[in-house]
């Protein structure tokens, strides 16, 4: 069955397990619009990957080569403050994730690992920003990481293998895909997921890959845990697919115009997702897109926090926090200012597409 959303189309798929049609039901806490809550400045080049980290931080990664750590600032509702800056990387760095406390030697109190086209995976521990582990093994750019509840690190290459990291040793080489394995997921199970440039989605066990999930008719770019129903996917192909953990697809989300780089999903169901077409677009399960959030170029990234509010890496080197809380976003002043900034590049783009500008 196909409905129409007044603003992004989406389809609704009967799950093949039942004869009737699935309806998802999730926890929701109100459907307020997102509105920007602050601007963080600080890198020099795109935002690539952002990520949630413990209670009141966030990590960016950027293009700069440089990782960093934020912290919220208390008594500011608006404001968050670089705390650490991790250097070391010489090419980009394109994926970040967060170390809980104790699960790694020597990041007793948490610690960021981050991975970069310069083929490394590097852990660094706040505040200073020194280098634990240096782990090399890939052949080519690291994509993405993710970290297991029992620490294991799993870093996703585009030499179209993953790789499973433990006390800084590689444990495992997931290896299988007939492509760059460009996204790499964690499950509660203690499973992993890898999702790739040959248009599928791997399920593996202690190494062994047990399952292969198709549907995306293009590369498979991101992977994100949906609380309730299992895993959400985006996809070059400018969709996002919903499945169940056992691999069965239940909803597919249509409405992005270009490659879906970033997904991410709240505690309370929210889907958030970050593309090419310069938007994050946040969503119910079921597909309906509920806001499209438009940013001045490239949308990289995108992570929620876990106040619920979201945070998203952007092309122009500006991490920007979104918030659906009344009393942590920016006042309407500094809303217009972005939106006429918005509408201004759009323009600008227009003219330029139309040979405009030229003649003067």
């Amino acid at each position: 069955r196909i409905e129409q959303h007044a603003t992004c189309p989406h389809t609704l798929y009967t799950h093949p397990l039942h004869n009737f049609r699935l309806d998802l039901h999730f926890r929701m806490s109100g459907e307020a619009e997102f509105l920007l809550r602050c601007e963080l400045h600080h890198h020099q080049e795109d935002v690539r990957a952002v990520c949630a980290c413990g209670d009141d931080q966030l990590a960016t990664a950027s293009r700069d080569k440089t990782v960093a750590l934020w912290q919220e600032q208390q008594g500011d509702p608006l404001g968050f403050t670089v705390t650490m800056t991790g250097t070391g990387h010489t090419h980009f760095a394109t994926a970040v994730a967060w170390v809980p406390p104790g699960l790694v030697p020597g990041l007793e109190s948490g610690g960021i690992a981050s991975g970069s086209r310069d083929k490394r995976v590097l852990l660094f521990s706040p505040p200073s920003g020194a280098i634990v582990a240096d782990l090399a093994g890939h052949e080519q750019q690291v994509m993405d990481l993710t970290v297991a509840a029992n620490g294991d690190l799993v870093s996703a290459g585009v030499d179209s293998v993953a790789r499973v990291w433990r006390d800084s040793k590689c444990l495992h080489v997931l290896s299988g895909h007939e492509g760059s394995v460009l996204a790499v997921l964690a499950l509660p199970t203690g499973a992993v997921l890898t999702g790739s440039s040959d248009k599928s989605i791997k399920h593996w066990e202690g190494g062994v890959c047990t399952a292969t999930w198709t549907g995306h008719a293009d590369s498979v770019r991101c992977l994100a845990l949906h609380p309730e129903v299992g895993v959400v996917s985006g996809s070059h192909d400018f969709t996002l697919r919903l499945w169940t953990l056992t691999g069965d697809a239940i909803s597919e989300l249509v409405g992005h115009t270009a490659l879906v780089y970033k997904v991410a999903c709240s505690a309370a169901g929210l889907i958030a997702s970050a593309s090419e077409d310069n938007t994050v677009r946040v969503w119910r399960g079921d597909g309906t897109c509920l806001q499209t959030l438009e940013h001045p170029t490239c949308a990289w990234a995108v992570a929620f926090l876990p106040s619920g509010d979201l945070v998203s890496g952007c092309g122009d080197a500006v991490a920007r926090v979104w918030s659906q809380a009344p009393e942590r976003q920016a006042g309407q002043d500094v809303q217009a200012a972005y939106r006429a900034s918005i509408e201004s590049r759009k323009s600008a783009s227009a003219s330029a597409s139309q040979g405009g500008g030229g003649g003067g």
